[in-house]
């Protein structure tokens, strides 16, 4: 991991030698930029060797224009919805690692706030007669506020100094789709699951679940031997809930899986970043699902590790999708790009 000075005299960092190759490929460092290697000492880009090669039929720049917020607003690359990429979980993995050592102060401190917040709502929420208005508060604030927790570790994935008021920053980059955004995949993922729905009910029915009416599911529930038809029932209907409401939820849900990313660091309408969100990660759903999977299945390590794990995988997994939110959206600088 590297550090580097920019144009304006402030430190960014820590950055990947990666990242580096894609400011020198756009004109924003040179050979003079000054760059601290991890555990060493600032000096021009040209002595070091592993970073040196970046500079052969690059162009020549004055020196490394500095990050600003503005940077994660630039627009989307041109050939977005035509180039391929290669997600790579464990370069996203070890990189979300880096990332995480460099910032995990800050980053769980982002978290926690978070999650302290989402809990008092809902805890309000359960208050008689005015829960309902601390619901919807809980449901507006919902999507600005997680859209707040990517734009930090964004921002960081790109050297970017952050801190804790990133986590409302939600509230001004784009609120109104931030909002609309959770609720309206929340509506659309609703009704993809109506008709699973209504299966897994018909299949109950037409199985005699509900033959010798309550008092036969009464005494099914409080059954420690379940009788053979009903039992077999219930494993039906299981059966069929998970092919026609589970399976086609994660489907849904892998593909829009960067849309609040999309809305708060691009600024796009919410509208525009599910589209946009649906059509890139169709081209490798598999290879997004398995990162999604890996990730969730890390930060479930974590939980089981009397939830104090989740101190550190909560943000790791978060750093490690803000990895793969720029190996997807990101700009590739000219360079090729990977196959499969």
């Amino acid at each position: 991991m590297y550090k580097i000075i920019g144009g304006d005299g402030k430190e960014y960092g820590p950055i990947s030698a990666e990242q580096i190759r894609q400011w020198v490929a756009q004109g924003r460092a040179n050979g003079q930029t000054k760059v601290q290697k991890e555990g060493g000492d600032f000096q021009p880009l040209a002595n070091h060797p592993e970073l040196a090669a970046f500079l052969v039929g690059a162009g020549g720049a004055s020196g490394f224009r500095p990050l600003t917020s503005q940077a994660a607003e630039v627009p989307l690359p041109a050939d977005l919805l035509t180039r391929d990429f290669d997600l790579r979980i464990g370069h996203c993995l070890s990189r979300g690692w880096d990332l995480l050592k460099a910032n995990f102060g800050v980053a769980l401190g982002v978290l926690l706030l978070y999650g302290l917040i989402i809990f008092c709502l809902s805890l309000l929420g359960l208050i008689p007669c005015i829960g309902i208005l601390f619901s919807i508060a809980s449901m507006v604030m919902g999507g600005p506020l997680l859209g707040g927790v990517l734009f930090f570790h964004i921002k960081s994935s790109r050297g970017q100094a952050g801190g804790l008021e990133d986590l409302f920053a939600g509230f001004k980059r784009n609120f109104i789709h931030l909002v609309l955004a959770q609720v309206v995949q929340g509506i659309l993922g609703f009704i993809a699951a109506l008709p699973g729905i209504a299966l897994t009910v018909t299949t109950l029915v037409l199985m005699g679940f509900f033959t010798g009416g309550i008092a036969a599911i009464k005494a099914f529930m409080e059954s420690s031997h379940p009788s053979g038809p009903m039992l077999v029932a219930v494993l039906a209907a299981a059966a069929v809930f998970f092919v026609t409401v589970v399976l086609p939820m994660i489907y849904i849900s892998t593909r829009w899986a960067f849309t609040l990313a999309l809305v708060v660091d691009r600024k796009m309408d919410f509208w525009q970043a599910m589209v946009t969100s649906w059509k890139v990660v169709g081209k490798h759903w598999w290879k997004t699902f398995a990162f999604i999977f890996v990730t969730s299945f890390i930060n479930l390590l974590g939980f089981c590790c009397l939830c104090l794990g989740a101190l550190v995988t909560g943000p790791w997994m978060i750093f490690a999708y803000a990895c793969a939110y720029e190996e997807l959206f990101g700009p590739r600088d000219g360079a090729a790009a990977p196959h499969a």
